[in-house]
């Protein structure tokens, strides 16, 4: 029963672990979402900018402001993209996370069953 113990013991150590690098990963693309967030708040701000603007330019003039509308159209779209990813990188994580705690909670109750038989054991002898 001890022995039972001390591979409990490792094993909840290698939850607490995963669980702790898990913690990380979601940290991580929580960031990164903050800073996808950011840039394609300024891409959009620049794009009404340009959409907005109303005069008369030369061909060459507005060939350029097309393309920079172009530009920042595939920017945007590009990360609308990123945010989905890393959207579902984020739930994968989540539903990941969930299960490790699951296994960590069952692992946990048959710690204290064997804690219990054994300290039944010790005070019945």
């Amino acid at each position: 029963m001890e022995t039972l113990l001390e591979i409990i013991a490792r094993r909840e150590k290698q939850l607490r672990g995963k669980l702790t690098v898990l913690d990380q990963q979601q940290q991580a693309i929580i960031t990164e979402q903050q800073i996808c967030q950011t840039r394609a708040l300024a891409v959009s701000t620049r794009l009404k900018e340009l959409m907005g603007w109303q005069g008369t330019l030369s061909c060459h003039l507005l060939l350029d402001k097309k393309q920079q509308m172009a530009g920042l159209f595939t920017q945007a779209q590009s990360f609308l993209t990123q945010r989905q990813q890393l959207e579902n990188q984020y739930q994968q994580l989540v539903s990941r996370r969930s299960e490790l705690q699951k296994n960590f909670k069952a692992l946990m109750k048959k710690k204290e069953k064997i804690t219990m038989v054994l300290s039944d054991a010790y005070y019945q002898s």
